[in-house]
């Protein structure tokens, strides 16, 4: 997922540094890229089966479909629940816009509703917004955050409503033991390469519990096709690279030991930042920190500005709220407080695994004082 950072590209401390822990996988990708090469299979070919087979057993699901990237993954999903023009799907204004972009592959209609103070879902907003027309919550993780999934997964089975998440953010995190992604009827996931499991380019996955969405996302991704040049539906491109598969199948098995290093990283963080933490501060969620969000103030611009002259990069996430772009110009006249109010407050601190104790230092008392000097 994009974000902005106007205040260029050098920085002493980085958003994050994915170069030297991608290159460790070198030798061992370089001997996929000869399997790959010698097999001719370079889109959909094994890896990507057993790619699939692994994430699926990692997140605890029947099924996973790889595709050709986190939106890719939206779209599809969203097509593939085979909704109505009348139908509603509740999405959260507080997104990235891929987000929105995804459920309006599906021809019905966007309902946007506010978040919680702390970024997440709105519940109460959810119940209030949900009509005779809803057939769809769309939740976004951001950050590696959730809200309270137990209860949102029982008002949808409640309503007989379809759960999608979006899980762009958020692999590896949990609600009661549970891993995002395995609560819905079916989730979305981006292998990005800033992401905890990142590729070498786009790539993105869906999964689910439903064998027969399961069926209709596989036919969705390869032009309907279920035999050679026999094409059951109306379908798009949206295969994954066998070489992107490939690679994640290497990363995967050392992801749980990443997100343990960037939970250490963020627990450091809170140490200094407690009270501008921005998370849900529900004990039931294992966090995975994708992103280490806080809220700075109606100043943030400034303190972004005096951060970035101390050479720590940072970025906004997300600057402008879907339901104000030119884009969604249909939307532009609706408000929500609590996102737009975030999206002039809230800033995304560096945050990758190798970050030193002294970095981590530097980074939190120079935002301080940037705070106290932009109250």
């Amino acid at each position: 997922m994009s974000a902005s950072n106007p205040l260029g590209s050098t920085f002493a401390i980085q958003m994050s540094d994915i170069r030297d822990y991608n290159a460790s996988f070198t030798d061992g990708f370089l001997s996929d890229l000869r399997d790959v090469l010698q097999s001719g299979r370079y889109i959909l070919g094994d890896q990507v089966q057993l790619f699939e087979k692994a994430l699926a057993s990692y997140v605890g699901t029947q099924h996973a479909i790889g595709v050709g990237s986190g939106t890719t993954a939206l779209e599809l999903a969203f097509r593939a629940l085979d909704l109505k023009p009348t139908d509603e799907i509740i999405v959260p204004a507080n997104t990235y816009i891929a987000s929105a972009f995804g459920a309006l592959a599906s021809g019905a209609k966007i309902v946007p509703v506010d978040c919680a103070l702390d970024g997440t879902l709105s519940l109460p907003e959810l119940y209030q917004a949900c009509t005779p027309n809803t057939r769809v919550v769309l939740v976004v993780h951001l950050y590696g955050d959730c809200c309270n999934m137990e209860q949102l997964a029982s008002f949808c089975k409640e309503r007989h409503l379809y759960l999608v998440e979006d899980c762009a953010q958020c692999l590896g995190s949990s609600y009661k033991g549970i891993k995002l992604g395995a609560w819905g009827t079916i989730s979305c996931h981006s292998f990005y390469p800033s992401k905890n499991l990142g590729a070498l380019g786009d790539a993105g996955a869906i999964l689910t519990n439903d064998g027969e969405l399961a069926k209709r996302c596989r036919l969705l991704r390869n032009l309907g096709v279920s035999a050679k040049y026999v094409h059951d539906i109306k379908a798009t491109n949206g295969r994954m690279d066998t070489l992107q598969a490939a690679f994640l199948l290497r990363k995967l098995p050392d992801m749980d030991r990443v997100i343990a290093q960037k939970r250490e990283v963020a627990s450091l963080y809170t140490e200094q930042l407690d009270d501008i933490h921005l998370r849900s501060r529900d004990s039931n969620v294992y966090h995975t920190y994708h992103i280490f969000a806080v809220q700075v103030g109606e100043k943030r611009d400034t303190i972004m500005k005096e951060l970035a002259e101390a050479g720590i990069e940072t970025l906004i996430h997300y600057p402008y709220p879907f339901h104000k772009t030119k884009a969604f110009e249909e939307y532009n006249h609706m408000t929500f407080s609590n996102t737009e109010h975030l999206a002039k407050t809230m800033l995304s601190l560096p945050m990758f695994a190798t970050l030193t104790h002294s970095q981590i230092d530097y980074v939190a008392t120079t935002l301080r004082h940037a705070c106290e000097n932009n109250k």
